[in-house]
């Protein structure tokens, strides 16, 4: 049987991997399909390669494996289910997200789906940078709205820890790049830049909550 993540390696194979990347980090950050077309079109024309971009359709395929709707409800500690010291997990990476309130431009809050993903991630991977945690959780929350739920890239991204050291990281990138369905969303964001100090992580899913849940 045909994995989902398989599935969406071969709908965009056709797509050059940095163009990809491209079109995810703009769906992450908050971009409309049309707008980044059109941005990508501009970028494209500059380079002077004769590429053009894909058809809008596939630009929204593709920015519907990272943005997600979200119904659970906003997260806070008198939660029924919120146990203390997890709650401590999740109020760490609120902190972290007030504290870029000025470059997400909207008061930071979590989903319910989204603070359990968080305590399971920083169980799983307590050293993981905070950026790190909160991409992977909303990655999670997409997948796992899908019919057959694969997260083969994600185990293989915590399995290899990235995100300690440049051996770590090397490990990785030559995994995913041999075998491309261990390769995760957000590639730039989460491996490519990963190391960098001078490189803040500053695109981010925004869920759609809904207000009557």
């Amino acid at each position: 049987m045909t994995s989902t993540n398989e599935i969406t390696h071969q709908k965009h194979r056709l797509i050059a991997r940095d163009l990809q990347d491209y079109i995810e980090s703009k769906a992450v950050a908050g971009y409309k399909a049309i707008e980044i077309f059109k941005d990508l079109e501009l970028f494209l024309k500059k380079e002077g390669k004769g590429r053009v971009p894909p058809e809008i359709r596939t630009i929204q395929r593709i920015a519907q494996t990272i943005k997600f709707q979200d119904s659970s409800g906003v997260w806070s500690i008198n939660g029924d289910d919120t146990k203390p010291e997890e709650a401590r997990l999740v109020l760490e990476a609120l902190a972290y997200e007030i504290s870029r309130k000025h470059i997400v431009k909207r008061y930071p809050y979590f989903s319910c789906q989204q603070a359990d993903w968080i305590i399971r991630l920083r169980k799983i991977a307590p050293d993981a940078p905070l950026s790190v945690i909160l991409l992977l959780a909303n990655i999670c929350i997409t997948r796992a709205g899908n019919d057959l739920p694969n997260f083969v890239d994600v185990d293989a991204y915590l399995a290899f820890t990235p995100w300690k050291n440049r051996d770590c990281k090397k490990r990785y990138e030559d995994a995913a790049s041999t075998d491309p369905t261990l390769r995760v969303p957000l590639y730039p964001l989460l491996v490519t830049m990963l190391l960098e100090p001078e490189i803040s992580s500053i695109f981010e899913i925004e869920p759609e909550i809904r207000a009557d849940k």
